[in-house]
């Protein structure tokens, strides 16, 4: 994407309480004006579906401008959980959460014994880059072609 400038990021510490992004977060300087988080979260079974909210015990849902962005087709879910988008959404910045559920809305093989690569649907897998790709030019257009992170 001309103009557009991608930096990954493979935090940790997300089960500990999302350790690793709130460092990444503290650790650098990001400009809410030309920064969208997509944390790609749970990714390889099923089908792409797109973050509305997160909660604990607050509901927490991400802003209709971010997910405007998504394609009308990706379905938006509300989890129970906490992805690391939620955190740079506390931080300022703009964010959205893919992820992919699996049958009757679950995640499969998802911290169990058999999570193991052999599980991975790379149909899934692609199907998620294909939406987190369309996310980004939707984010370079409305960005007119500007710098965004």
């Amino acid at each position: 994407l001309d103009g557009v400038e991608v930096v990954g990021a493979l935090v940790g510490g997300e089960e500990a309480g999302m350790l690793g992004m709130r460092a990444l977060l503290r650790g650098e300087s990001f400009d809410p004006e030309t920064t969208l988080v997509l944390s790609l979260d749970t990714l390889g079974c099923g089908k792409p579906i797109i973050l509305r909210a997160e909660h604990a015990l607050l509901r927490h849902g991400y802003a209709e401008r971010d997910l405007a962005l998504v394609a009308d087709d990706v379905e938006r879910w509300s989890i129970g959980g906490w992805t690391d988008a939620l955190q740079a959404k506390f931080a300022g910045l703009r964010a959205l959460s893919l992820l992919s559920i699996g049958p009757e809305g679950v995640f499969t093989h998802y911290h169990v014994p058999d999570d193991v690569p052999e599980h991975v649907e790379f149909a899934c897998v692609e199907a998620c880059v294909e939406v987190a790709a369309d996310i980004c030019a939707a984010w370079a257009r409305e960005q007119g072609g500007g710098s965004a992170r």
